[in-house]
């Protein structure tokens, strides 16, 4: 049979207060990373790919989007480094 109350009070005996804060706080940084990158989603198709005429809701357009979604920032390097290369193999043919 297990004793509740010494459970409880075993669990508790390394109690501190920053545990608390980040167990009530963590949602709220979760929401600010998520709204972040969507951020960050809607620059890339703003800026990037209604530029370079990437069909919205295309493939591409799908795969840009997760990529963003999940890298972030580093989405916007990768982009213009494809861009140059796919200009230098044009101009080299």
């Amino acid at each position: 049979m297990v004793d509740w109350a010494n459970l409880n009070s075993y669990l508790l005996q390394n109690y501190h207060p920053l545990a608390d804060f980040m167990m009530n706080m963590h949602l709220a940084g979760f929401v600010t990373i998520v709204a972040i990158h969507l951020v960050e989603c809607v620059h890339l198709q703003r800026t990037r790919l209604r530029k370079h005429q990437v069909e919205t809701f295309s493939k591409v357009w799908w795969l840009w989007m997760m990529t963003g979604s999940l890298e972030g920032f580093g989405v916007f390097k990768r982009f213009d480094k494809e861009v140059e290369e796919v200009i230098k193999a044009r101009k080299t043919h």
